[in-house]
């Protein structure tokens, strides 16, 4: 095949308190093909580091003043198990963020996903960037610079109420 396959693996076990390690590679075949080895990571993780990803409002059109539900994956990618996660949703309309507090179990190396609804008051209708940020990972500052907010378009119309879309298309016979 010729898709990546990711592979993480917790060698903690066999590692713990060893002053050097090493890690050995070997391809077998019957000269059937080739075999890449790309972009390995040898690392000793933060206690916490908590990434998010994937966020997707649903549906992303919504009306004013409404619930935004929001999906989003957590990941764990440090040594300590997650059970408490601090985020602040903040759309680029609104003057203040919205914290969210959840209580979740996540071991590391693994991940959650997550459907909240949010109170959001849009002023107006139109296209608005959110962001959503994790501030505090098990009541401290989360170690992950890379990905720790995640932005998503979410469309407003006015009104209260959603209003059914339906496709436009035209047949021809």
């Amino acid at each position: 095949a010729d898709e990546a396959i990711v592979r993480r693996l917790d060698i903690s076990s066999w590692a713990a308190s060893q002053s050097t390690i090493y890690v050995r590679f070997r391809y077998q075949s019957n000269f059937s093909g080739y075999w890449q080895l790309n972009n390995l990571k040898i690392y000793n993780p933060d206690q916490v580091n908590v990434g998010v990803f994937n966020v997707s409002t649903n549906p992303t059109v919504r009306a004013q003043n409404g619930i935004q539900m929001l999906g989003f994956v957590l990941y764990n990618y440090g040594s300590d198990t997650v059970k408490n996660v601090s985020l602040e949703f903040k759309p680029d309309a609104a003057s203040t963020a919205e914290a969210l507090n959840l209580a979740v179990t996540i071991p590391p190396l693994s991940s959650v996903t997550r459907n909240e609804g949010l109170n959001w008051s849009c002023p107006d209708p139109g296209i608005f960037k959110t962001t959503l940020t994790i501030k505090n990972v098990n009541g401290t500052t989360n170690n992950n610079t890379l990905n720790t907010n995640f932005s998503k378009l979410a469309i407003v119309y006015g009104g209260t109420n959603l209003m059914p879309r339906k496709p436009l298309f035209e047949v021809f016979t």
